[in-house]
Order: structure tokens, then C-alpha cells, then sequence
């Protein structure tokens, strides 16, 4: 198995990303990037506020899956993205056009002072990739999942502003990384969130898909208000393993527990966790199970599974 990477910097693609976390079309957006860019460019109008509810109506219409908005303006290059997402889109992608213009100038505001900080980034990513690419994590992750992926071509990593946060909902070789207020010192924390996308990118087979759904199922309440419960339990998985997990510890030789207790202390005492809390959770207790795993050569399970559960529940 060989994985190779190219880093990609695009305005569309950033201008897409922050229109989108302006809105609040999906339980996925960042609040506390709109707190933070508003805060540098004034809050929003009326009318600009009448702009984004028209936008999020868009964004509903194509949602994560497969035809999701973002599989165009996330991926493809400025030079043809309105192209190809005419030919997607029709009609809609000429609206979004349109809608999006509004928000150009305010978008400019932040984008003079980040794009610099992406392609810095996106230097920094070719040059250490060699450092956290390692074949032996590729094995373990071949054992856990029970799958060895087939990575036919490279690996697009769409450079977003913000940080640190990922995605891996656009195509099947490109996975997001938003990274742009994140020092280069920090470099393992990137990386390890690149291998937490990764592996809901090609360690996630539909069996494995299908296993944590159908456990989930026996759980009634909801564990993070809209949030579907396979999508906690799935998170919960990676993050056993990545950024923060045993991972973390074993490949990049970083000590993750005192910041672990430390964001746990912070959220405990609130009456409503969040999905973070249950990452930082399952990255804090399930690393001797999965370093029992490993060294047995064993797939996870659904007694795996149960003992995530027991956390939670």
C-alpha cells in the first residue's frame, strides 16, 4: 500500500468554506469561525443575513453524499470550478454565483491575511510528509479495520482556512484541512488530524460502516443533540486512534494525557457534552484496549464497540 499527497490552495474553495460556516445549514458548521470572522469584519446586515438563508437553502438541496456542493467548490481548481459546477448544478450554481458575490469583499477582508499561512502550510506538508507516513501505522490500521484500501491515485488535501479541524465528505481522494491559524511547530498535531480523515476516508468500509450502525441502533436516546449516534460512535472509534489516541502516542512520540484532562476538566461540569467531549473521552480511555488489539492482531468488534459504549451510556 503506497500513499502519496498533494496539497491544494484555492479561493473558491475557501470562499465556499466561508460562506458555508457563515450559514447554519448543517449541525457540521463552525460557530466559532463566524464569531471570529465577523468579529474582524463587522457584523452581518439584514440583507446579508437574507443572502445566507437563501444559501443554506441551496446547501440543503445538496447535502452531504453524493451530491454535495462542496464534491465541486472544495476540490476543483479556480480556474474551472464554476464550470464544473454549472454542469452539476445548472440553474442553482448560477444563484450560488450570484449570492456568493455579496459576500466577496468581506471574505477579501480575511483572505489577504491567511492565504500566505495556507501556502506556507502547503510547503511545510510536502516537506515532513516523509516524518508521519509510516509503513507499519498503515499495517495496524489494515489489521483494526479488517481492510487493506486500495489508494489508486494521490491523495488531494484541500487546505481551508481556520483551526484545527478536517474533513473527508468530497471526493474519494480528497480529504479538507483547515489549518491556517495553526503555527508550523505544530505540525504533529496537523498531521495526526490528516490520519484521523484518512481513516474515515479508507479505513471505513461499508461492513465496518454497517456493524457500527447496526449496534448503535440498540441505543434510543440521543448521545449529542443532532448528531446521529453512528456518527458518535464512528468519531469516538478514530479518535481512539487519532489525533489524540494511542496512535498519537506510539507514531509521533507525543504524550497527549495532561491536554486530554485538562479539556475534559474544562467540559465535564457542563450539563450538555458534545461530540468533542466524546472524542477527547474515548482518546483518554480506550488506548490499552486498542494497544491490546494491535498486539493480538485483532479487527475491531462489537466488543470493541461495548466498551466505547460503557463510556458513554
Amino acid at each position: 500500500m503506497n500513499i502519496k499527497f498533494n496539497y491544494q490552495v484555492n479561493r473558491t474553495a475557501n470562499l465556499f468554506h466561508f460562506i458555508s460556516n457563515l450559514t447554519d445549514w448543517h449541525f457540521s458548521t463552525r460557530k466559532n469561525y463566524r464569531e471570529k470572522w465577523l468579529k474582524q469584519t463587522s457584523d452581518l446586515t439584514t440583507q446579508e443575513n437574507k443572502y445566507l438563508s437563501e444559501i443554506s437553502d441551496l446547501f440543503r438541496k445538496y447535502p452531504f453524499g453524493e451530491n454535495y456542493w462542496g464534491k465541486i467548490f472544495l476540490v476543483i481548481s479556480d480556474d474551472k470550478v464554476w464550470d464544473k459546477a454549472e454542469e452539476k448544478f445548472g440553474e442553482d450554481n448560477q444563484k450560488f454565483k450570484d449570492l456568493s458575490e455579496k459576500f466577496d469583499k468581506r471574505f477579501d477582508l480575511i483572505w489577504e491575511g491567511e492565504e500566505n499561512k495556507l501556502l506556507s502550510w502547503k510547503d511545510f506538508l510536502f516537506k515532513t510528509e516523509k516524518d508521519f507516513v509510516n509503513e507499519d501505522l498503515l499495517k495496524d490500521l489494515n489489521i483494526l479495520f479488517a481492510t487493506v484500501p486500495k489508494v489508486r491515485q494521490q491523495i488531494q488535501v484541500n487546505l481551508l482556512l481556520g483551526g484545527l479541524g478536517g474533513g473527508a465528505g468530497t471526493t474519494d481522494y480528497s480529504i479538507e484541512m483547515e489549518l491556517s491559524d495553526v503555527a508550523l511547530a505544530d505540525v504533529k498535531r496537523v498531521w495526526a488530524v490528516i490520519w484521523h480523515e484518512l481513516i474515515h476516508k479508507f479505513w471505513e468500509t461499508y461492513e465496518y460502516k454497517n456493524m457500527v450502525r447496526n449496534f448503535s441502533q440498540n441505543i434510543k436516546e440521543d448521545l449529542v443533540k443532532g448528531v446521529p449516534n453512528h456518527i458518535v460512535f464512528k468519531e469516538m472509534v478514530a479518535s481512539a486512534l487519532f489525533p489524540w489516541g494511542y496512535f498519537r502516542k506510539k507514531y509521533f512520540k507525543t504524550d497527549t494525557d495532561s491536554y486530554i484532562k485538562q479539556i475534559l476538566t474544562n467540559v465535564e461540569a457542563k450539563e450538555e457534552k458534545g461530540l468533542p467531549y466524546f472524542r477527547f473521552l474515548s482518546a483518554s480511555k480506550m488506548a490499552p484496549l486498542v494497544e491490546e488489539y494491535v498486539k493480538k492482531d485483532m479487527s475491531i468488534d462489537k466488543a470493541f464497540l461495548e466498551k466505547i459504549k460503557l463510556l458513554i451510556v
